[in-house]
């Protein structure tokens, strides 16, 4: 199956669009839903997508970049795969829950966060548990190790882009 999908660019190059395009829909609606909606619909939506783009392409070079630094290309390619498979099934999923958010009232828009996050929070469990079983097999990586490069590549990026941007929106204000 890998194989077939490395082969399909432009369904997969469509997919990642959709994962973007929803993934900054559902982060601008939780950041209207938790008191920035003094700020432009629009602006907002450009801010989120765009954040997310850069990530993800960031993200994407850096680990190119460190299959052929560390002559792992096909470990970094399979991981790349992965990243972005489940992202694609996250773009696919938020998306139900986006029209929910978007046309319904309050309290059922407070049941459709909770349960959108908690289906974020599963799929990405998913993707780092799988991660972990490939890094084990290519490079005998014990847990802790995957953990510390979980927190110092994955989690402490998006919490210093947060407090960023949350610091930046305050003093706009």
């Amino acid at each position: 199956t890998k194989e077939q999908m490395a082969h399909d660019h432009l369904p997969s190059l469509l997919l990642n669009l959709v994962f973007i395009a929803s993934g900054g829909i559902y982060f601008q609606f939780i950041l209207m839903r938790n008191g920035l909606d003094q700020f432009s619909f629009w602006w907002l939506l450009l801010y989120s997508t765009s954040i997310l783009s850069i990530i993800y392409l960031a993200k994407y070079i850096f680990l190119l970049f460190s299959g052929w630094m560390f002559n792992e290309k096909m470990a970094a390619n399979t991981y790349i795969f992965v990243v972005f498979l489940v992202n694609k099934v996250l773009g696919i999923a938020l998306i139900p829950f986006l029209l929910v958010i978007a046309f319904s009232s309050d309290d059922i828009v407070s049941v459709a966060v909770i349960i959108s996050l908690f289906v974020v929070g599963i799929l990405l469990f998913y993707r780092y548990l799988v991660s972990l079983g490939t890094f084990h097999r290519e490079f005998k990586v014990s847990a802790l190790h995957f953990f510390l490069y979980l927190c110092a590549v994955e989690i402490l990026p998006l919490l210093l882009i947060y407090k960023a941007l949350f610091n930046y929106i305050g003093n706009t204000i």
